[in-house]
């Protein structure tokens, strides 16, 4: 697996997405488990699995970065959440590979807020994320995914303070978007003198930020 690569093609299609879901979050018509086909045999994984797949990232991750701050715990939530998704793939990923992803995908989540920020004008309030952060703990609170379940258990948060603290990241993407999609919208008809769906518009804005991380790479 291409790491570098791969994270482009991750972030492009995390673009995509108006929701605050996590990239391991099982459909909501299933909530409590998500069943995956593997080398023709069905696994089905509850919330012990993802505790315990949590607790193993979370130790792999501490082994290769023992110290915290800020950034190292934006890493550390990317470094569990790909961990989880090889686990549910039934993939073999080394730990520099979902450090890379980690680590990139992080950078790439900090230009695609901060271009928001200063080429559109976007500003986040605390009373928008959190509203965000509640509604998503409400819409799932009394039947929730068996991945929030054991990634709270493990991280010892309740699941409401997983919803509003380990996944606060999505709720600020979600604000942003709902913000930014209808400039975006506007500013591409008018370059292009036709409306794009809102696939091809979360597309373009990840190129816009691809080519300003791959700008900043040059001129540092």
């Amino acid at each position: 697996m291409k790491a570098s690569i791969l994270i482009i093609i991750i972030g492009i299609l995390a673009g995509c997405s108006e929701s605050s879901t996590s990239i391991n979050t099982p459909s909501q018509v299933e909530p409590e488990t998500v069943e995956l086909i593997l080398d023709n045999d069905q696994q089905v994984l509850d919330e012990i699995d993802y505790q315990i797949f949590t607790d193993e990232a979370v130790e792999v991750f501490n082994s290769m970065i023992p110290y915290q701050s800020e950034q190292s715990d934006q890493i550390r939530k990317w470094f569990i959440r790909y961990y989880i998704q090889m686990k549910e793939a039934g993939e073999v990923w080394s730990p520099d590979e979902m450090m890379t992803l980690a680590q990139e995908r992080t950078m790439y989540e900090h230009e695609w807020k901060q271009l928001a920020k200063t080429n559109y004008e976007i500003e986040l309030t605390e009373d928008s994320i959190e509203q965000q952060a509640s509604y998503a703990y409400d819409l799932y609170q009394d039947s929730p995914p068996a991945s929030a379940v054991g990634m709270a258990n493990s991280l010892q948060l309740s699941l409401e303070d997983f919803f509003k603290e380990f996944d606060r990241d999505h709720a600020e993407r979600t604000v942003i978007w709902k913000e930014l999609y209808p400039i975006l919208q506007a500013k591409y008809r008018e370059e292009d003198g036709v409306d794009l769906d809102t696939v091809a518009i979360a597309q373009r804005y990840s190129e816009e930020v691809l080519e300003s991380l791959s700008t900043r790479a040059t001129n540092s």
